[in-house]
């Protein structure tokens, strides 16, 4: 599961989140479409107490708690350092602009795309 803080509308520089708002039903979309556009699924049960159990750990991205959602079993809960997407930045040329790395992102994007296979 991975939490954000965030809407789910589109940034200043017209991205999308790497987040569906819709709770996914059924098996989840294989249209090339959502494969160049993976996005991860609303959690369901977002809203439902967490009870955090243990530190596991922390890195460059973020920090990493045991933490059980509901009544359900432990799971591992990763809280992003940076949780908005950054601007980009200005290349040197000064007229074109290159995309911060944002891990959020990257890891939203990766498990839609084995939430699909």
């Amino acid at each position: 599961m991975q939490i954000y803080i965030d809407s789910n509308e589109p940034n200043k520089h017209n991205h999308s989140l790497p987040v569906d708002e819709n709770i996914l039903n059924g098996p989840p979309p294989t249209t090339w479409d959502d494969f160049k556009h993976a996005r991860l699924h609303r959690f369901p049960g977002r809203g439902t107490q967490i009870k955090w159990l243990d530190y596991l750990g922390h890195g460059e991205e973020g920090i990493v708690y045991k933490a059980t959602i509901g009544n359900g079993d432990p799971v591992a809960v990763k809280v992003f350092w940076r949780t908005l997407r950054p601007n980009p930045q200005p290349l040197p040329q000064g007229n074109e602009f290159r995309a911060v790395e944002w891990p959020f992102e990257d890891e939203s994007r990766i498990v839609a795309l084995i939430e699909k296979i």
